[in-house]
């Protein structure tokens, strides 16, 4: 027998010892999927002793954090709450906080997840930690460039893409993006922008992120007008601007409660849209594989729906027949599209 399989009979008959001489007679489901829990723990910060090239520490990273991503799924399913779990995470999250975007995210830099500087990270996909640190160079790379990470790319590419299309259908369209952050989705087709006669609101709640936008848009930010605020109470503000021919918030509903997003769009729909105009929003989809990652390894918490509760929610304000849902190629985000019908000519 090798060495590596004698030390993997050794642990399993250690387990097979604990369980069996518990004071109990029985071994609940959380005991046994704690017990995984730890020994996951235990392999994973293994990983500071890890020696090689980039290829061996990266695949050993992986193995490892999917691992214990998997253990932890199973404490969840076991019944065990967050806070529960994460007084076992310690080792892992010291080792990923190596990377310095999950360090910023565990950290909330900016007092909230999801931030416009995280996004901009996320966006520019580049890697910011010295290779002379290769398991924190590794943990980065994963960080940036899983499908987490491309989804956010992803959802950005979708709603330049929904913008620009207005722009080319509707002279002088008007445009309203709401939790706009540092407005990466303009900034990806600013150069078509100038060729249109577009008009622009975009808000956000972070003053930073506005002054961010402004800066980095170019010429058209003479046509953006910047209003600093939080849903919900923002949205009474934003009908003072006109009507829209498309209203985007992308990632903004991962973080509302489903009363603020039919507010939202109840009144987006009835008091801020113009005949065909578009509410085009995203959503993370239920069952995303990498939850477990995100939220005990990074802090960043999203509400996950699936499209029932998207279909649920636009019942609710009664536009469910005017909803068109799609998933991003990841497929780990819902894009929704809620077209409000023409007017109709009199014959």
């Amino acid at each position: 027998m090798s060495l590596a399989a004698s030390i993997q009979n050794s642990e399993r008959n250690n387990l097979q010892f604990t369980i069996e001489n518990r004071s109990t007679n029985t071994v609940s489901s959380t005991d046994f999927e704690i017990i995984k829990l730890k020994q996951a723990v235990k392999e994973f910060t293994k990983l500071e002793q890890e020696v090689g090239d980039f290829s061996t520490v990266y695949s050993r990273m992986i193995s490892e954090t999917h691992n214990l991503m998997a253990a932890i799924r199973k404490c969840q399913l076991a019944g065990m709450r967050r806070e529960e779990i994460l007084e076992f995470m310690n080792g892992p999250r010291r080792i990923y906080r190596r990377s310095h975007f999950v360090a910023r995210v565990q950290d909330w830099v900016r007092g909230y997840p999801g931030d416009f500087e995280t996004v901009e990270y996320i966006c520019d996909g580049v890697n910011r930690v010295s290779d002379s640190d290769l398991l924190g160079y590794c943990v980065e790379d994963y960080s940036l460039n899983g499908r987490i990470a491309q989804q956010h790319r992803n959802k950005v590419q979708l709603q330049a893409n929904q913008i620009y299309k207005i722009c080319l259908e509707k002279e002088n369209a008007q445009i309203l993006s709401i939790g706009c952050g540092g407005a990466r989705d303009l900034r990806l087709i600013s150069d078509l922008l100038e060729k249109t006669s577009a008009t622009f609101v975009l808000c956000d709640s972070d003053a930073d992120a506005l002054e961010c936008a402004r800066i980095n848009l170019g010429k058209i930010a003479d046509r953006c007008t910047f209003v600093q605020g939080k849903v919900p109470r923002v949205v009474n503000k934003l009908k003072s601007y006109g009507n829209f021919d498309l209203v985007v918030a992308g990632g903004l509903f991962d973080y509302l409660p489903e009363r603020w997003i039919e507010l939202v769009l109840s009144e987006i729909w009835q008091n801020m849209l113009n005949p065909a105009g578009k509410i085009f929003f995203t959503n993370i989809a239920r069952g995303n594989p990498y939850n477990t990652l995100i939220e005990y390894f990074c802090d960043w918490i999203l509400i996950e729906r699936d499209e029932d509760d998207i279909k649920n929610l636009c019942r609710a304000v009664s536009v469910e027949e005017f909803l068109v849902m799609y998933r991003d190629t990841t497929n780990l985000t819902i894009i929704s599209e809620i077209t409000k019908p023409a007017f109709k000519e009199n014959n």
